[in-house]
């Protein structure tokens, strides 16, 4: 069998790591020139992409993933807090294994000894079926036939929206500025005590969201005969959330910024305003539909993971590593095809069917989160933010003083 993978991503690269493993003959066309060069910061993996990692990876990727990830003790909570940073509460994550590593150095490290196997350079448009094969069709007129053919390079995919004949996402009326600020120790002085057990979310009125994060790659562990971890600095992770009009095309910057979060604490703003602009994103947020099945094509040779079929906004944290279970989902697919157990079609249904399930839920609930920053853009609801607020410290602090 032979696979060509679309998108050299999370999903799709420990997708190529496995089918590799399997000795199958598979091919990854990427659009991006060098997989260092890639946006995105702090990612969590929960306990079922940590343990699909470390199933499928050869022990040396593995081994050099675990160096570059940050160690569980930092990230013992999810903290809720409005825009002076006061906690307003937490929600301890499941227990398992978790992993807290940068998007940089997953990539990277995810592509080790996959060499040849990944065209860089090599941007998929479409595809053509003949029969029980496929030719990938590519921006720069060469074509790559194959027997599977999975889309995994995100939001926006030719691919995927080829195949179900439709977009698979939308704009949903939010943009991101994300930036990291490398001076740990000038920000560590006046950051809330509470940001050292987890990141937080906070909320303020007039549509605005702040994610906080301190980061820091455990290296103890470090095994010498591992080969090299692609570790990063330590530092302090920002992500801003605005509304805007799902047709408006312009991304926000810091002017827009700091007019946004006047009257946010001011260790808040001063991260963001003293982050240097070369470590600062922009971003524009999707979602698939939940109430609809991702998958919306038949099963036949081409299908999907991650975000190219069921795209999900960051604000749950969840989209990395559902394209990893995915990827493992459809590598059990193929287990089935190639052992002769089943057919393709027959395989693919079922992993549609899986992926589908999972991913519904995870969709809304990282749409929970966006929808509350989308109900404060308007005064009234701001104004109602803000007595919610006051409401919750005034009962915290009576309860503190008759107790």
């Amino acid at each position: 069998m032979r696979v060509v993978v679309v998108g050299a991503g999370i999903g799709g690269l420990a997708l190529a790591q496995g089918l590799v493993r399997r000795g199958l003959d598979v091919v990854v066309l990427e659009r991006d020139t060098d997989l260092a060069h890639t946006g995105g910061y702090r990612l969590h993996l929960g306990t079922s992409a940590v343990d699909s990692l470390a199933r499928e990876l050869p022990p040396m990727v593995w081994q050099s993933l675990r160096a570059a990830s940050a160690g569980p003790e930092s990230f013992t909570a999810m903290h809720l807090a409005d825009r002076q940073l006061r906690l307003l509460g937490r929600v301890r994550p499941e227990g398992g294994r978790h992993m807290l590593v940068g998007r940089r150095p997953l990539r990277v490290t995810l592509a080790t000894g996959l060499g040849a196997h990944v065209r860089l350079g090599e941007e998929a448009t479409g595809f053509v079926r003949e029969g029980s094969s496929v030719r990938v069709l590519t921006r720069s007129g060469t074509e790559v036939a194959c027997d599977l053919v999975v889309a995994a390079d995100g939001v926006g995919s030719a691919i995927a929206s080829q195949a179900a004949g439709r977009p698979t996402s939308a704009p949903i009326g939010l943009v991101g500025l994300a930036g990291r600020h490398l001076d740990v120790a000038a920000i560590d002085r006046k950051a809330p005590p509470y940001l050292t057990a987890g990141p937080a979310l906070a909320f303020g009125p007039r549509g605005v969201g702040l994610f906080l994060s301190r980061h820091d790659p455990a290296t103890a562990d470090v095994d010498p005969g591992a080969g090299p971890a692609h570790i990063e600095e330590p530092s302090w992770i920002w992500g801003l959330i605005l509304t805007r009009a799902a047709s408006e095309r312009r991304l926000p910057d810091l002017v827009e910024a700091s007019a946004r979060t006047r009257g946010w604490a001011p260790w808040a703003r001063h991260l963001m305003s003293t982050t240097p602009p070369d470590q600062i994103g922009t971003y524009r947020f999707h979602a698939s539909d939940p109430t609809a099945p991702t998958f919306g094509w038949p099963a036949s040779n081409v299908t999907a993971l991650g975000d190219a079929v069921h795209a999900m906004p960051p604000t749950a944290g969840q989209s990395a590593a559902t394209a990893i279970e995915d990827a493992a989902d459809l590598l059990g697919a193929v287990d089935r095809v190639t052992s002769g157990a089943v057919t393709l079609p027959v395989a693919l249904a079922d992993y549609h069917h899986v992926v589908d399930r999972r991913a519904r839920p995870r969709i809304r609930e990282s749409l929970g989160p966006a929808t509350w920053v989308a109900r404060t853009s308007g005064p009234a609801a701001g104004m109602a933010l803000t007595a919610a607020t006051n409401l919750i410290h005034g009962y915290r602090t009576l309860t503190r003083s008759t107790t």
